[in-house]
């Protein structure tokens, strides 16, 4: 005859294997259609825990390496419609990779790089193979021998196929900086990078600025060519006695813009950050954990604990 220490003890076991088996599932992240649209496309997110009428972020995601997506800057709030999916509108967009988050959705240190849009800007250059190189050493000489001495017929030739300068003149940056919310002392050196390399820098003369919005004034030159433009610039801040650091901000690359750009480099909040995600990942993962194992373990237990209770009255009664 079981003791009342053994009921209570299955009873227990009982009541976990139920609660185990209805566990919710680990937060998902949606589907994206098209997976890799064009800037000007409609990208649609659905997934089954999106709400209609909840608010959700749409983030883009810094760099991704090693299945990974390390570091995110949020770009805008977007309200789930009544069919329980995001539509998101990229005209105004930039290229590069982008993810939602929001309720019922992993959080953003929880997305891999895999589980995001990558949004690409069309190429509409046209150019010119080897084989469609144009001789022209006889058609000068037979241009000079036909051409009315009286006309600039060769002449209207030859500027309508000069290149315009235009589109190699460099792209201009001025404005604030500031390292961990401190303007950024004199002598400080902000460098524009473009594919890794080098394109231009500039030295902080007044702290916590760089550059001035005058022609006259000195501004951070970033050059370039016809193949650099919408290329992604990456800035650089490196204090005076300091490590160099990234900046928190991008832009595209232009030719012949002048823009303003507030610079800032907070170190200090992202290494916060990434001990707060931390913290929340092995949180997650304890979850998992005890959620991968639902419902088939839950219902085993379950069962096996009623069993027992069952054979244990059956030999009572008997």
């Amino acid at each position: 005859m079981p003791s009342s220490r053994l009921r209570l003890a299955l009873l227990a076991c009982l009541l976990v294997g139920l609660a185990v088996a209805a566990a919710p599932a680990a937060a998902g992240t949606p589907d994206y259609d098209p997976a890799t649209p064009w800037v000007g496309m409609t990208v649609t997110a659905s997934h089954g825990e999106i709400t209609a009428g909840e608010t959700y972020d749409l983030r883009r995601a810094d760099e991704l390496s090693g299945g990974e997506i390390h570091g995110s800057q949020f770009v805008e709030e977007l309200v789930a419609e009544a069919d329980g999916e995001l539509r998101i509108e990229t005209t105004d967009l930039d290229a590069g990779n982008y993810f939602i988050t929001g309720p019922g959705l992993a959080s953003r240190g929880d997305v891999p790089a895999s589980d995001t849009f990558e949004l690409r800007e069309q190429d509409l250059g046209v150019g010119f193979g080897d084989d469609d190189a144009v001789d022209e050493s006889d058609d000068t000489d037979a241009t000079d021998d036909e051409a009315d001495p009286a006309t600039n017929d060769t002449d209207t030739t030859d500027d309508a196929t000069e290149p315009t300068t235009n589109d190699t003149e460099p792209a201009r940056y001025y404005g604030t900086v500031t390292i961990n919310g401190e303007p950024a002392p004199i002598g400080t050196t902000i460098e524009a990078e473009v594919d890794g390399e080098v394109r231009g820098s500039i030295t902080v003369e007044t702290a916590g600025s760089y550059g001035g919005p005058n022609a006259s004034d000195k501004q951070l030159t970033l050059t370039g060519s016809p193949a650099s433009e919408n290329r992604t610039v990456a800035f650089y801040i490196t204090p005076p006695d300091g490590d160099r650091l990234a900046a928190d901000q991008t832009d595209a690359w232009e030719p012949t813009t002048r823009s303003e750009i507030t610079l800032t480099d907070d170190t200090e909040a992202d290494s916060a950050e990434s001990t707060t995600n931390a913290t929340d990942t092995a949180t997650n993962d304890s979850e998992t954990a005890v959620t991968d194992t639902a419902p088939g373990f839950g219902v085993v237990v379950a069962v096996v604990a009623l069993l027992v209770v069952a054979l244990s009255s059956r030999r009572q009664s008997a």
